[in-house]
């Protein structure tokens, strides 16, 4: 068996500070989040989540900062070496669905995040989002200048994309909480098509293309 480096260790603490951080946060807000909470977890004493992280400030932004990155990695590659700028956004939209459907934490922590004015957002989470909108912008004024989209507000459009998607994975993760969900919660999911990102993707379309 290969004998664990005290840098592996510590990149496997860090981890699992970070995940359990990542769904403690996303459970109940940065205001709710207790950092005895995530340390049981994490299944590690409290004292080492401040060794690893620090404040529970460093903690959230650390969070936040790579659920981001991680999204404009994507984003970029997912539009990379594509011509067409319709197809360049259909594969924008595909990949945030993928994104919030593969981390359904990011849908909650940043809906509260919008819901306080961006509070406790890092700088450093800030710019990434706005690199995100660059990205995108870029695309859509090519298909503007390419005569294949209306002029349009990126911003505008990215809600239109990261809306329904944050909503729908915030009931689906709530969902898979519960034993027994509520009716309520059931009746929501249940009415969301099951192929919802498809047709948000042709909804989006029909509304640029000229």
């Amino acid at each position: 068996m290969e004998q664990l480096t005290a840098k592996k260790l510590e990149n496997e603490a860090a981890e699992r500070i970070l995940n359990a951080a990542t769904a403690v946060f996303a459970d109940v807000g940065f205001a709710g989040a207790r950092v005895d909470e995530i340390a049981r977890r994490a299944d590690m004493n409290k004292a080492l989540i401040y060794y690893h992280v620090g404040s529970k400030e460093t903690l959230y932004g650390e969070v936040i900062v790579t659920m981001l990155r991680e999204a404009e990695i994507r984003f970029m590659q997912g539009v990379s070496n594509i011509d067409s700028p319709e197809e360049q956004l259909r594969q924008y939209i595909r990949h945030v669905a993928q994104f919030i459907a593969e981390h359904p934490e990011i849908a909650p922590i940043m809906l509260r995040e919008l819901a306080s004015e961006w509070e406790h957002l890092p700088a450093e989470a800030f710019q990434t989002f706005q690199r995100i909108l660059r990205l995108l912008k870029k695309l859509l004024t090519d298909g503007e200048t390419q005569g294949i989209f209306w002029p349009t507000s990126p911003i505008l459009v990215h809600f239109m994309i990261v809306s329904p998607l944050s909503i729908l994975g915030t009931i689906r993760r709530n969902l898979a909480r519960y034993e027994a969900a509520p009716e309520r919660l059931q009746y929501i999911q249940q009415s969301f098509p099951a192929n919802s990102a498809e047709l948000l993707e042709e909804f989006v379309l029909r509304a640029l293309k000229k």
